[in-house]
C-alpha cells in the first residue's frame, strides 16, 4: 500500500508537530485529509486554511465509513471513539511512525535520531539538501522560517529527511541509508524502565541496518559506542567543524557538524553546506525570542531533559555574563520528573532564578502524579543552587514576572510538548 496511491485518510491527534506534516503533504498530493484533535492551536488553524476537515472533540461522527486508512499518534487510548469505529469498520490503522515509514519506502531515507538535537540536526540536514538544489522531502518537529514557516516540505527528488522519535521503539519502523546518532542519555523512563533497556533500543535500529547504509555518530558518547557494537553499517565519526554559528552553543555546533557530515557522505560542496548552516537563524522554540510588553528580552526553548537545560541556559549565560537571567521551565511529565529528579536539580546554575509554574501531565500513571510535585523539585534545586521558586500556574507566574521585572534583563521559557508558552497570553 501506497499512501500517494489513497484517496481519503483520517488523522487522530492532527494537531502534532510530526502527524501533521504527513497529513500537509498528503493533502497537498490531492488526497482528502481529515482529522481530530483535542484543541486549538495555530497549528490546526494552519491545516484548516489549507483546506483539511479538523473536529476539536474524539467522535465515531468524525470518521467516515469510506476512509481507506486511520493514522493515530500513540498518544491516544485503546478506548478512542474514533480508533474503535476504525477497528469495527475494519479500516486500515497506522501508528503515526508506520505511516512515516510507509512514505519513506518511496525514498532513501536520512534519518536523525538521539535524546537531544534530533529537531536542530534535522533542520540542518534538510536546509543543506533544500538549498543545493536537491528539493528533499522534509519532515521535522518545528516550524521553520526556511520552509515558509511549516514543518515539512514536499519535494520531487529521492531523499526524504526525517526526525526519528525514539520513544516506544517507533524508529524501528524505519530502514535509513543515513542514520545520524547526536547522543544517547537515558530518557522516556515510563516506557523503557531502565537506561540499558533505552540503549538497546538504538542497537536494535543500528543492528537492522545495511552494509551499504551509514550512521554517523559521536565517538566521545559511550551509549552510542555500546548501540554500535554489532551493527554492519559503516560507522563514519562526526567531523568537527569550526564554525561561526547565528545561534549560540557548543550543543549546535555538533549538530551543525553532524548533518556537515552527512553531506560530505552525499557528496554536497562544502563551502555550499557551510554557508548554510552558518546562516541559519533558529526555528520555534528553540531559543526563539518572544515579544512581549514588558522591558525583559524574552526566549522560549523546547528544552525539557537536564541536559538540554543545561546546555541552553550556559549559551545564554555565555553571551549575557552579567545580565539576570530569569528561567521558567515546566517539566514534561510527573514520570520524566520523578525519574530525573537528581538531574533536574542540577541543571540550573545559570540561572539567577527559576519558576517552576507546574508539571505538564501527559501519558502518566496515577503512582507517577503522587509520586512527585512542584514543591518536591523546587525543593531539590534549591539544595543545589538556592534560586527556585514555586509559580503556582502559568497565570500566577506571569503576575510574578510582571511585578519583578526590574530585577531582570533577560526571561527564557522552557519545557516539551506542554503549554508553557501559554504564559506569553498572561504577559
Amino acid at each position: 500500500m501506497k499512501l500517494t496511491d489513497l484517496k481519503k485518510i483520517f488523522f487522530c491527534g492532527i494537531g502534532g508537530i510530526g502527524v501533521s506534516a504527513i497529513a500537509r503533504i498528503l493533502n497537498e498530493k490531492g488526497i482528502i485529509v481529515k482529522g481530530s484533535d483535542i484543541s486549538e492551536s495555530d497549528l490546526t488553524n494552519t491545516l484548516e486554511n489549507e483546506g483539511i476537515s479538523v473536529f476539536y472533540k474524539h467522535d465515531e461522527n468524525n470518521l467516515d465509513e469510506d476512509t481507506e486508512l486511520f493514522i493515530y499518534t500513540t498518544a491516544i487510548k485503546e478506548d478512542n471513539p474514533e480508533f474503535s469505529k476504525a477497528k469495527k469498520h475494519k479500516i486500515k490503522t497506522l501508528t503515526y511512525a508506520e505511516a512515516l515509514a510507509k512514505l519513506s519506502e518511496e525514498h532513501k531515507l536520512i534519518a536523525i535520531t538521539g535524546t537531544h538535537g534530533k529537531t536542530t540536526t534535522t533542520a540542518f540536514t534538510s536546509l543543506i539538501l533544500e538549498k543545493n538544489n536537491e528539493d528533499p522531502t522534509i519532515i521535522v518537529g518545528t516550524l521553520l522560517k526556511e520552509l515558509a514557516n511549516k514543518n515539512y516540505k514536499s519535494g520531487k527528488s529521492n531523499y526524504l529527511v526525517i526526525e526519528a522519535c525514539e520513544y516506544k521503539e517507533a524508529f524501528l519502523n524505519y530502514n535509513p541509508y543515513i542514520l545520524i546518532i547526536t547522543n544517547i542519555e537515558k530518557d522516556h523512563l515510563d516506557y523503557y524502565k531502565t537506561e540499558e533497556n533505552y540503549i538497546n533500543a538504538f542497537k536494535k535500529l543500528a543492528n537492522k541496518m545495511e552494509k551499504n547504509s551509514y550512521i554517523i555518530y559521536d565517538p566521545e558518547d559511550e551509549n552510542t559506542l555500546k548501540a554500535l557494537k554489532e551493527t554492519k553499517a559503516i560507522k563514519t565519526p562526526f567531523n568537527k567543524y569550526t564554525l561561526n554559528l547565528k545561534i549560540s552553543g557548543l550543543h549546535n555546533e555538533k549538530n551543525a557538524s553532524m548533518a556537515l557530515t552527512a553531506s560530505e557522505i552525499l557528496r554536497i560542496d562544502k563551502e555550499k553546506a557551510i554557508k548554510v548552516v552558518e546562516n541559519y537563524n533558529g526555528a520555534w522554540r528553540r531559543m526563539e525570542e518572544k515579544q512581549t510588553k514588558l522591558n525583559i528580552d524574552f526566549f522560549d526553548d523546547f528544552a525539557h531533559h537536564p541536559t538540554e537545560i543545561k546546555a541552553t541556559l550556559k549559551a545564554l549565560r555565555e553571551k549575557n555574563t552579567n545580565k539576570k537571567i530569569l528561567a521558567i521551565f515546566q517539566p514534561h511529565t510527573y514520570n520524566r520528573t520523578k525519574e530525573l529528579l537528581y538531574e533536574f536539580a542540577k541543571s540550573f546554575k545559570d540561572a539567577d532564578l527559576v519558576i517552576i509554574p507546574d508539571i505538564f501531565e501527559a501519558r502518566d500513571s496515577k503512582k507517577d502524579i503522587e509520586s512527585v510535585n512542584t514543591d518536591i523539585l523546587v525543593n531539590e534545586i534549591n539544595k543545589i543552587s538556592n534560586n527556585a521558586i514555586n509559580g503556582k500556574g502559568l497565570e500566577h507566574t506571569a503576575k510574578f514576572i510582571k511585578e519583578n521585572e526590574k530585577d531582570f534583563d533577560i526571561a527564557i521559557t522552557m519545557g516539551g510538548s506542554g503549554n508553557v508558552d501559554d504564559l506569553y497570553l498572561f504577559l
